[in-house]
């Protein structure tokens, strides 16, 4: 089970703010969320910043199970090549 889920939060202008949160302790991550809300919340409604929060929570799940922390890769200025991420995928594609 996916250890991340969207928790969308009604702000008092009726505005609908969707933030990624660990479904454990129902903390939000940070760097996600700083994402989504300094450079996509501007354009984008809230339906979109919902299905991207979702997809980033896969991501984090993939790289926990990886032992990867995203926030330091991330800050550090590293990209993630296809080689690093297609060999941890095929056990995906056997479902």
């Amino acid at each position: 089970m996916n250890p991340y889920k969207v928790t969308t939060v009604m702000c008092t202008d009726g505005e609908r703010l969707p933030l990624l949160t660990s479904a454990v302790t129902s903390l939000p991550v940070r760097l996600a969320n700083s994402w989504l809300l300094l450079s996509r919340r501007i354009r984008n409604q809230a339906s979109t910043l919902e299905r991207e929060a979702r997809t980033i929570g896969y991501l984090h799940w993939w790289a926990d199970i990886n032992k990867i922390n995203l926030e330091e890769y991330f800050e550090s200025g590293n990209a993630f090549t296809a080689n690093e991420v297609n060999p941890s995928l095929k056990q995906y594609k056997k479902v």
